[in-house]
């Protein structure tokens, strides 16, 4: 389990991303603008990644 561990730790494949105002914002549940904006960032964070089958949704 180690080994794999290690292993993981070095696969290009295997990123991490955090979006501006993480923890920041409405206690309790999300609101939909706080939504709206993490699924931007994280959108943009993909797409800069150039991963394999990743096609963004045009509005």
């Amino acid at each position: 389990m180690k080994m794999q561990s290690m292993l993981m730790l070095t696969d290009d494949h295997i990123t991490h991303s955090l979006v501006r105002r993480n923890g920041c914002g409405t206690k309790g549940h999300l609101r939909i603008p706080e939504e709206s904006k993490m699924a931007v960032e994280l959108s943009a964070y993909i797409e800069s990644r150039n991963v394999d089958g990743w096609e963004a949704w045009e509005q």
